[in-house]
């Protein structure tokens, strides 16, 4: 059988280890309730490493993208002739060359 000291140090380790702001908001409403206390969270509370998560998807193709962002590709060559009032002090194989 499990001791409370022991169930208690399982769960600080727990806690420790979790980095979902959702569950561990969760986990305190959760405890919060047990003990009987109804303390209202702050709902403006947010944690903004969190929100910045997205789900990553898998097998999407180039077209499927840019469909979805209604955005077309583009060439070198359409780009060019976007610009013809700047004039082009450099190759397209110069300007690669600079990235490396």
């Amino acid at each position: 059988m499990t001791s409370l000291n022991e169930i208690k140090i399982d769960l600080i380790n727990l806690i420790i280890r979790a980095s979902d702001y959702r569950q561990l908001k969760l986990i305190y409403q959760s405890l919060l309730t047990e003990t009987g206390k109804n303390v209202k969270l702050d709902e403006d509370l947010v944690d903004n490493f969190d929100l910045g998560k997205v789900e990553i998807r898998k097998e999407v193709s180039k077209d499927e993208i840019f469909k979805e962002q209604g955005e077309k590709s583009i060439s070198f060559q359409e780009i060019q002739t976007l610009m013809t009032d700047e004039p082009w002090d450099k190759s397209l194989e110069e300007i690669l060359a600079t990235l490396d």
